[in-house]
């Protein structure tokens, strides 16, 4: 096997406490909409999802004409709660001994093989981060190793029956697994 190259971390819920923030978010747009409400495990569940593959699950009944306004509204509650944001801890610690890039929609893998095309890295030398299901699909779609985080959305039974590579508990059991 060889030596890591590369990490993919997700943001929400792997590197930011961004979980009840986006769940909230949701909840308050399904409400101003007018919508059946849904309950914050249900919320939990979709992050990770991109906006086409969500609104369907939480606004089952809206139109395709009204994703946009729908996607507004959410965006308006999440950022107001984007001061109160917070970096789970030893995340910039582990951030600082590494280097960072970002990802498009999941769990398509283009994201994934465009990064080990582009740094010339083969399958072995990357690893997927996550906290949710979603982020696992995506590196197993990739055809890359998986690591679970039990900080974020997902509950660690929803994470074990996904079969990531392993699954950390702390920032420090991640640093080990990245060493």
């Amino acid at each position: 096997m060889h030596a890591l190259k590369m990490a993919v971390f997700d943001f929400d819920g792997t590197l930011v406490d961004s979980v009840p923030a986006i769940a909230r978010g949701i909840q308050l747009a399904n409400e101003e909409i007018g919508i059946a409400p849904v309950s914050y495990e249900m919320a939990k569940s979709i992050i990770g999802l991109g906006f086409k593959d969500i609104i369907p699950i939480v606004a089952p009944d809206l139109p395709e004409s009204e994703y946009g306004r729908y996607k507004d509204i959410y965006v308006r509650y999440f950022l107001q709660s984007d001061p109160s944001l917070k970096l789970f801890p030893g995340v910039l610690e582990l951030l600082r001994e590494l280097t960072a890039d970002e990802a498009l929609p999941k769990p398509d893998p283009l994201m994934l093989n465009t990064l080990l095309e582009r740094n010339g890295l083969t399958m072995d030398e990357i690893v997927m981060i996550g906290d949710t299901e979603h982020d696992i699909k995506l590196g197993k779609a990739a055809g890359v190793r998986t690591i679970a985080v039990t900080w974020g959305a997902a509950p660690l039974e929803r994470l074990e029956a996904y079969k990531p590579d392993a699954i950390v508990r702390t920032m420090e059991a991640l640093k080990t697994k990245l060493d």
